[in-house]
């Protein structure tokens, strides 16, 4: 596998054209004909929910969960393990290494549950999934399930929680890749020694 070709690719092929999405919403509104209204009050609420997607915001908030658990877990590792090298930066980082599986599992659940009602905030989550429903029981779970995709490959092109776990592995890199001034060596290998 090319690493390169695959960091910069675009991993979904098959997301359709913006024109082909608004040209399924018009073949939709045919089909619901006096009651397209119930499609575009979905389509609101969708587009609402996507202006949520701040990442900027949201790499901010990862960030703090990621320090928030990192200064919660160090006490905890530092009595189960014992590492000790001269330099303190060397020993909190293969701290944070050995505890990272818990640093993940942790504030990715603060992380949704935060995303969840930051998004409530904007969006009424039972109106929207009863508005979606009402959907399927017009034109049918298929055709709607259908459409469905074609929405979400277009307009989210990752998920939160990919997108979490993309800046957890940057902070975690940072770990990985400090150097340690006393053997000169980067942290992942002083890690592996230490396993």
């Amino acid at each position: 596998m090319d690493i390169f070709n695959h960091f910069i690719s675009n991993h979904n092929e098959n997301t359709p054209k913006f024109s082909e999405i608004f040209n399924s919403i018009n073949e939709l509104k045919l089909i619901l004909n006096e009651k397209s209204y119930v499609l575009d009050h979905y389509l609101s609420m969708f587009f609402h929910l996507i202006k949520q997607m701040d990442f900027t915001y949201l790499q901010e908030k990862i960030h703090c969960l990621f320090k928030k658990y990192v200064e919660n877990s160090l006490n905890l590792a530092e009595k189960n393990l014992k590492i000790h090298y001269h330099e303190p930066e060397t020993n909190e980082n293969l701290l944070i290494l050995s505890v990272a599986d818990y640093i993940i599992k942790q504030s990715l659940s603060d992380f949704t549950t935060e995303i969840y009602y930051h998004c409530c905030n904007e969006v009424d989550v039972i109106e929207f999934q009863e508005t979606e429903n009402k959907l399927i029981n017009l034109v049918g779970k298929e055709k709607f399930e259908t459409f469905q995709l074609m929405l979400t490959q277009y307009f989210i092109a990752t998920s939160f929680a990919q997108f979490f776990l993309q800046v957890m592995i940057k902070e975690l890199s940072l770990a990985l890749t400090t150097r340690d001034i006393e053997t000169d060596n980067e942290i992942f290998r002083l890690f592996l020694k230490n396993l």
